[in-house]
C-alpha cells in the first residue's frame, strides 16, 4: 500500500483507539462495534489478495473497505460481497498553522485531539485528529443540523489542523462522505482514491441494507 493509505490507517485506528496490524497486503482493525467485528483496509488488490480478502470477509460483522478502483476481475470478487457504503474519497491537502479559534475546546490525549465547538451552551460541532508520522488523519467531523450552514465545520478542521502542525504534522488524510466531500473541496483538500466498504450477507439484513460509515 502506498505511504498515505498505511497512515491513514494508523491515524484512523489511533482516532477510533482500535487495535491495528497487517494482514497479508491489508490492515486489520479489530472495531468491535455493533455494525463489525472486525475491518480489513487494502489498496488496489491484486486478484488473488481480493478473493482471499473476500473469504475472510463472508462471515457475520466483517467488512473489507477497498481503496482504488477495482479493475474487472477484482470487481468480480467483490461481488460476492453485499455494499455497505457509498462510494466516499481519500483526500489529502497540506496543512499549515491557523489563526487560533478561542470557541474550540481541545482535548488532547496522547497523538490523538478532538475539538469541540459550543453554540449557547450546546456542542455545535466536533472532529477528531490522529497523527501517523507527519500525517495527521481527520475523522468524524460533524455539526448538530440545527446548527448547519454557519461554517462550524470549516472551524473543525482548522482548529484540528492547527493543532497537528504544532505536532508536527504538514500533511492531512481523511475520507469524506459523498456530502462532506464538497466542503473539503472548498477548503483546498484534493482527491486522492475511491473509497467503497462490503461485508458478508447478515441473516437478518435485508437486501441493500447498509450499516452507516461515519468518517
Amino acid at each position: 500500500m502506498s505511504l498515505m493509505v498505511d497512515r491513514w490507517a494508523e491515524g484512523w485506528a489511533a482516532c477510533r483507539e482500535k487495535p491495528l496490524e497487517r494482514d497479508g497486503a491489508a490492515w486489520l482493525v479489530r472495531v468491535g462495534d455493533e455494525h463489525r467485528e472486525v475491518e480489513r483496509v487494502v489498496e488496489s488488490p491484486s486478484p488473488e489478495e481480493a478473493r482471499r480478502l473476500v473469504a475472510l470477509s463472508e462471515g457475520p460483522r466483517r467488512w473489507l473497505t477497498v481503496l482504488g478502483e477495482p479493475d474487472a476481475e477484482v470487481a468480480v470478487e467483490l461481488g460476492r460481497l453485499r455494499s455497505v457504503s457509498r462510494v466516499e474519497t481519500m483526500m489529502t491537502a497540506r496543512l499549515t498553522a491557523m489563526p487560533r479559534d478561542r470557541d474550540a475546546i481541545l482535548e488532547e490525549r496522547g497523538d490523538v485531539a478532538t475539538v469541540a465547538l459550543m453554540v449557547d451552551g450546546v456542542e455545535a460541532a466536533r472532529g477528531t485528529a490522529g497523527l501517523s508520522g507527519d500525517v495527521a488523519v481527520l475523522d468524524r467531523i460533524s455539526t448538530d443540523k440545527r446548527y448547519r450552514r454557519r461554517g462550524l465545520g470549516r472551524r473543525v478542521v482548522d482548529a484540528l489542523s492547527d493543532w497537528a502542525v504544532s505536532r508536527g504534522a504538514d500533511a492531512g488524510a481523511l475520507v469524506a462522505s459523498p456530502e462532506g466531500r464538497a466542503l473539503y473541496l472548498r477548503l483546498g483538500w484534493a482527491d486522492l482514491l475511491p473509497v467503497a466498504s462490503y461485508a458478508g450477507a447478515e441473516a437478518s439484513a435485508a437486501p441493500g441494507d447498509a450499516a452507516g460509515r461515519v468518517t
